[in-house]
């Protein structure tokens, strides 16, 4: 199945910040499962549509984008 709730890279490249909120895979899941930012009938399925082991390689993913970037900053600002 296809995902289709996404962003495309250029639009987070271009944004002027971007806030990295940090969870555990399983807080988030059960963030999902509870409805707390789905319609809790989309939610029932999150199981199986985020296992823990992709939600775990998404978050490292997005800590290494996040290094990288702060990385990037920090350089330019040195120059």
């Amino acid at each position: 199945m296809p995902q289709r709730e996404t962003v495309p890279d250029s639009v987070v490249r271009a944004a002027e910040t971007v806030e990295l909120v940090d969870m555990t895979p399983e807080a988030l899941r059960r963030r999902m499962a509870h409805g707390n930012f789905t319609q809790p009938t989309k939610s029932i399925g999150a199981g199986q549509l985020f296992p823990a082991g992709h939600l775990t390689a998404l978050r490292e993913l997005a800590l290494l984008w996040l290094a990288y970037s702060v990385d990037e900053g920090c350089s330019a600002t040195a120059n």
